[in-house]
């Protein structure tokens, strides 16, 4: 037993020279290509730095606001939390059946429609009054990286987007019959910029919704963030009192009609008593009994619809959320990106590390590569 546990160390030990004389084998193998991976190195850190200087300056504008109902809900479970304790339960009473919860508000931001009215809030630019959907298209827009990169390295992806967009188009004419939303290539594009630069999130603890808007423009930034914070917060509120607004609808269409059908019989009546004034036969007094009880029973009718409309106008006033401004849009002054330090290091790391890599596989590379051409060459000569 003495032995083999002596001859355990001896190959651990001899394992570990081995690792160490690879590790130092690959440390001289860069040192002497230090030149070359300095060279790389200096060229990415030097594109880079032109990315920092000449890429798009970016601002982003936000706000954030509290619904009403985050806050009642908040003291109503507090309340009946203290009401449970004494063995007392307490319906909330704040808020409806109807209420829309702040989680949805992001899938609210982000749908089809919502993002199609943002694209066409209208402003001025350049003493022009456009749409953001015609601004987001302008190609002038476009920095000058990604208008170099159009035109390089994405022209295989151009040419395949241009096949989709056709067979795109070609579909939508086949499915004209369907009542169905369909997007060309370039749409879907723009709405899924906007989406990217449209962002909307939700602090569940306290109920805090907050909206910001990115864009290169700082006053087209702020512009855009304010009026998409107002359009989601109509958009919650037409949502959030569809179902007690259509039922005033209903029930104003029903006290009119049952109005004009009380007026009606009011008239009716008078007119009656007019052409009979001096006549008191039993069938008069039959026909006016009748007319009465017409009349009170429809007029019975219009007060509770009459009843019923206001308790329906005071449903949608109560279903209404309000909002609370917590900080409002602001110009910004200060840009978001490029973060130039931050894209120099990345840059320069990224460099260094394919400059290492070049460095360790250049000869390999060159061997296969060799070999591989001999061998074909030795096949051709020698079939």
């Amino acid at each position: 037993m003495s032995k083999n546990e002596h001859k355990v160390p001896k190959l651990e030990n001899r394992d570990s020279k081995i690792i160490d004389l690879n590790i130092l084998a690959l440390f001289l193998m860069i040192w002497r290509k230090k030149m070359l991976v300095v060279k790389i190195t200096s060229l990415f850190s030097i594109l880079g730095l032109l990315n920092a200087i000449y890429g798009p300056i970016i601002y982003t504008a936000s706000t954030t606001f509290l619904p009403k109902s985050s806050i009642g809900k908040k003291s109503s479970a507090g309340l009946s939390g203290l009401a449970s304790l004494a063995g007392i339960t307490l319906s909330s009473g704040i808020g409806s059946e109807n209420e829309i919860s702040p989680s949805l508000y992001p899938l609210i931001g982000s749908s089809q429609p919502f993002l199609e009215e943002i694209l066409n809030i209208k402003f001025i630019h350049y003493n022009k009054e456009i749409s953001l959907k015609n601004y987001l298209e302008n190609e002038n827009n476009s920095p000058f990286s990604d208008k170099i990169k159009k035109y390089t390295i994405r022209i295989p992806g151009q040419i395949k987007e241009f096949f989709l967009q056709k067979i795109t188009a070609d579909s939508k004419s086949e499915n004209t019959n369907y009542d169905l939303i369909s997007l060309t290539l370039e749409e879907e594009k723009i709405m899924n910029g906007l989406k990217s630069k449209l962002v909307i999130e939700v602090d569940l603890e306290i109920g805090i919704i907050s909206l910001s808007f990115e864009d290169s423009n700082r006053e087209i930034c702020a512009f855009i963030a304010s009026k998409a914070r107002e359009k989601l917060q109509q958009k919650i509120i037409n949502l959030q009192i569809k179902s007690a607004q259509e039922s005033l609808i209903y029930t104003e269409k029903l006290f009119v009609k049952k109005k004009n059908e009380f007026e009606f019989l009011q008239d009716s009546i008078a007119a009656f008593k007019d052409q009979n004034q001096n006549i008191n036969s039993r069938l008069f007094r039959n026909k006016l009994s009748r007319l009465e009880s017409q009349f009170a029973i429809s007029k019975a009718v219009t007060e509770e619809l009459a009843k019923q409309v206001e308790q329906a106008r005071l449903k949608v006033s109560r279903d209404t959320p309000i909002f609370t401004i917590i900080e409002p849009v602001v110009i910004p002054n200060l840009r978001t990106s490029p973060k130039r330090t931050l894209t120099v290091v990345i840059y320069s790391f990224l460099g260094l590390i394919i400059g290492i890599a070049y460095a360790l596989l250049k000869k390999p590379i060159k061997h296969l590569t060799n070999s591989i051409t001999s061998t074909d060459a030795n096949k051709w000569i020698n079939p």
